[in-house]
């Protein structure tokens, strides 16, 4: 019985060869030769010519190349001159600027001294023309605007002297952005300067407020401190011209002006609180 049932699984094996031998025969038997030998040619051929338009292209570009190079020679040979030349140009321009630069702060000093030595002099139209010629030179001159308008301000000319320093500390301002050379105390005179014409014009409010901004920087100079208290007694605010006064007696305890300064802060304070008891006294009889 085993014996059959190994012959049949036997019989079962080489059938099923068969089957997959004569699948394959005739897969085989429908190849065509001849279609592959002519796959194989037009693969070859493509190969071939692809080959020969590389090599042609390569040929054409190191012709032109060649052709080119001369030209490219003498086109790079004309930048090289004009570079050198530019370079040669802005060299000279360099040492020119440099040498008009010191030509012109010659003679800024010049211009400096002399405004000064008049000033000086109490000739102030002249000394006026001179920073007025500095400021033509160099219209950016902080020193002259500031100078031209302490000059003003000594002249009388409040007005001019308020135009001139505003315009110096808006040139100030601006240049405080980007130049970390601007002195501090240059920044401090400058609104200080402000705020004396202000004063002068006795806009009292304007004056104070510039004079804050230069104690900002200097919160001891006896000289703001002195002219804040003064303002402060002017607006009758006798509590911020205390505060100042008391800020001024230790900056300058020598100061002649404190106990002028004192009678008037205590005459103020008792016309203070006399106008509040009188006004207590109005709301009490109405009620």
């Amino acid at each position: 019985m085993i014996y059959f049932v190994s012959l049949g699984l036997v019989l079962a094996g080489i059938i099923i060869i068969f089957i997959i031998i004569s699948k394959k025969f005739s897969l085989l038997a429908s190849i065509d030769l001849n279609q592959i030998a002519r796959e194989k040619q037009a693969e070859v051929k493509k190969r071939i010519i692809n080959e020969k338009f590389k090599r042609n292209i390569n040929i054409f570009f190191s012709k032109v190349f060649t052709l080119v190079k001369p030209i490219f020679s003498i086109i790079a040979k004309i930048f090289n001159l004009l570079y050198n030349k530019l370079v040669n140009l802005k060299a000279n321009y360099d040492d020119e600027n440099s040498r008009l630069s010191e030509d012109a702060g010659s003679r800024l000093a010049v211009l400096f001294a002399e405004a000064e030595d008049f000033a000086h002099k109490s000739e102030l139209a002249k000394a006026e023309s001179k920073y007025i010629e500095i400021i033509g030179l160099d219209s950016k001159n902080l020193r002259a605007f500031q100078a031209l308008g302490d000059l003003y301000y000594d002249r009388g000319n409040y007005q001019e002297a308020e135009q001139t320093l505003e315009h110096g500390i808006k040139l100030l301002e601006q240049k405080k952005r980007f130049d970390r050379n601007i002195k501090p105390l240059d920044v401090a005179k400058a609104y200080f300067s402000l705020g004396l014409v202000a004063s002068a014009m006795s806009d009292n409010l304007k004056s104070l407020a510039n004079i804050k901004k230069s104690l900002e920087i200097e919160p001891n100079n006896p000289r703001y401190l002195d002219k804040a208290c003064e303002v402060c007694l002017n607006l009758k605010d006798s509590v911020s011209a205390l505060e100042y006064c008391r800020k001024l007696e230790k900056a300058n305890p020598s100061n002649k002006k404190l106990k002028e300064f004192k009678d008037k802060i205590k005459e103020l304070a008792e016309e203070t609180d006399n106008l509040r008891t009188a006004s207590s006294i109005n709301e009490s009889s109405e009620q």
